[in-house]
């Protein structure tokens, strides 16, 4: 995500790269109070997996107390708030997923009750296992270079009865 960033940015030649600072510099660089690091990330739709990241890894390499941007394309409230609750990041979205995105859910308004169910049909075909996709979410969001998995599964799952548009690659 972050050569992404930085070519996006013009930020992407050699004299550029001391910004850019890899994990295993930070604890080297010491980024006390005074200091502001940003982390990049494409989406957050529950919040898990920065959380995680924060538990285990961030957390030990930022001891300093700097201030922690954590840079979005696009996240949920959810996940916002989550982030925001449970770490000492501050989540910024440029895109903002609200209940109504949530395509199964009660407040969308984009489907009626009929075409939620039949997508929903489908969505058991292609992953029975998280129809409505990771944390239930029921995003239907694509991204150039990936498919959240928070997304509903006919979107991006692979298997034997299905192939998704948008497949992961994890």
């Amino acid at each position: 995500m972050l050569y992404r960033f930085r070519t996006a940015n013009n930020l992407g030649g050699r004299k550029w790269d001391p910004l850019f600072p890899r994990w295993s510099e930070l604890l080297l660089l010491a980024p006390g109070p005074d200091d502001t690091v940003v982390l990049v990330d494409d989406f957050a739709g529950t919040g898990e997996q920065a959380c995680r990241a924060w538990d285990e890894t961030f957390r030990e390499l930022l001891p300093y107390g700097p201030r922690v941007i954590l840079l979005l394309v696009a996240a949920s409230e959810q996940a916002r708030e989550r982030i925001r609750e449970s770490t000492d990041m501050i989540p910024q979205a440029q895109i903002e997923l609200r209940a109504e995105d949530r395509l199964f859910g009660d407040s969308c308004r984009h489907f009626d009750a009929a075409e939620k169910s039949r997508i929903l049909n489908y969505c058991v075909v292609a992953d029975p296992s998280r129809p409505k996709g990771h944390g239930e979410c029921g995003f239907v969001i694509v991204l150039a270079h990936k498919c959240p998995n928070n997304t509903i599964p006919i979107l991006h799952v692979r298997r034997s009865l299905w192939e998704g548009l948008f497949r992961r690659h994890d």
